[in-house]
């Protein structure tokens, strides 16, 4: 089909700062997937907005189905003398 083009993303586990700028305010435009309860398959990709009910990001993280992209600063940066 034309015009599709296939990405592969990296994911990792979430953690609450992934979700969270401080105590009170959601990350909002943080893309998040989840794993489905067989723990196989995601939903697809959702991104974090004013609709984003926060007790469902808390089951889903308590749960270990909460999945954020992998970015550049996970890496690990080796610095060169």
């Amino acid at each position: 089909m034309e015009g599709i083009i296939s990405v592969k993303v990296s994911l990792r586990l979430a953690e609450v700062d992934d979700l969270k700028i401080n105590r009170n305010t959601l990350r909002y435009g943080q893309c998040y997937a989840v794993k489905n309860s067989d723990g196989l398959t995601l939903s697809g990709m959702h991104i974090i907005n004013e609709d984003t009910d926060p007790l469902e990001l808390k089951f889903f993280l308590d749960q270990k189905r909460l999945l954020v992209p992998v970015s550049c600063l996970d890496a690990t940066i080796k610095i060169l003398d």
